[in-house]
């Protein structure tokens, strides 16, 4: 399995933290997902920022998927760029 950890600043025109933009977009690409409110620094600014992890199999399909999600992301939060960090994890269900 993969896991995904996504870090996604504030929208650079309103400097708000769109929250429930993010979810409605994640949710609309992953049923299961957990995120963070976190502080992030951005060229020696702090800003609202969120945390989110996904978990998944480690296929083509799926990296696609976290790039177009990304891509859709960064337009729809008008962000110059989006961290994404790709894990390798031994995730279990129980």
């Amino acid at each position: 399995m993969i896991k995904y950890n996504l870090y996604i600043g504030s929208n650079n025109d309103t400097k708000q933290l769109e929250e429930k933009h993010i979810i409605d977009l994640v949710s609309a690409w992953y049923e299961g997902f957990t995120c963070y409110k976190v502080k992030g620094f951005w060229k020696g600014v702090s800003e609202d920022a969120m945390k989110v992890e996904i978990c998944v199999e480690d296929t083509s399909v799926n990296t696609l998927a976290i790039n177009q999600m990304v891509i859709e992301m960064k337009r729809m939060l008008n962000q110059e760029s989006i961290m994404v960090e790709k894990v390798n994890s031994v995730i279990e269900f129980k």
